[in-house]
């Protein structure tokens, strides 16, 4: 997902809030932003593409079916409304880490995985970081429980004979793989410093006053 900026927590945490209103069975209907669970499973169906992807979509986003004349618009207001904000550099690795063997390539692991991840730290149930949590609040947890663990192992490994050298010199600890990636697209590379026309210059004698000041 080029062009996403970098994660921002304030911005995580309102759109937690947001809604929009769509037409469903000749109702108004206010939807709330997707939690992480849902978000997920939006993204799936995303990649279908396909008219029924598109009824799913709206059914599971809202939890009622649209009429043939309401799926456009409820579509489109609620693809708008659940798009990722941000594509953070720790969801970017993961995908694209080594082959997995065929164990551990069952469907929607990468959801079991984060669940387990945030469970483990903080003790929430599955329920509650799958249907409370936002997903760019999710990824801002996650990164800080892999940061706070790497320091964890940085230290402990600095405290061991595994962390010197034959010389008893400090060796260096891997950092984490996704620290290394861009969080936001590169910024345009700079110009170079354009010459300053001659007329802008000083003339005369210039006068260093904190040389005298010393």
């Amino acid at each position: 997902m080029p062009g996403l900026p970098a994660l921002d927590f304030l911005d995580a945490l309102a759109a937690k809030g947001r809604t929009a209103e769509v037409s469903l069975g000749g109702d108004t209907v206010s939807v709330p932003r997707a939690r992480l669970g849902l978000h997920l499973q939006l993204l799936v169906l995303l990649e279908d593409g396909s008219p029924e992807a598109a009824f799913d979509y709206v059914a599971l986003a809202s939890g009622r079916e649209p009429q043939p004349d309401e799926l456009a618009p409820s579509f489109a207001a609620l693809r708008k409304l659940n798009e990722p904000l941000t594509h953070p550099p720790i969801m970017r690795l993961a995908s694209k880490g080594p082959p997995l063997p065929p164990a551990l390539r069952y469907r929607g692991r990468g959801i079991a995985a984060i669940v387990d991840e945030l469970a483990s730290a903080y003790g929430w149930t599955a329920a509650y970081i799958l249907g409370e949590l936002g997903p760019e609040e999710a990824w801002c947890y996650l990164q800080e429980v892999q940061v706070a663990r790497h320091d964890d192992r940085r230290f402990l490994y600095g405290l061991s004979t595994v962390g010197r050298d034959k010389r008893g010199k400090q060796k260096g600890f891997p950092p984490l793989p996704w620290l290394k990636i861009s969080a936001a697209p590169q910024e345009t590379r700079r110009r170079s410093a354009k010459p300053i026309p001659s007329r802008f210059m000083p003339t005369g004698n210039i006068m260093r006053f904190e040389r005298r000041a010393s």
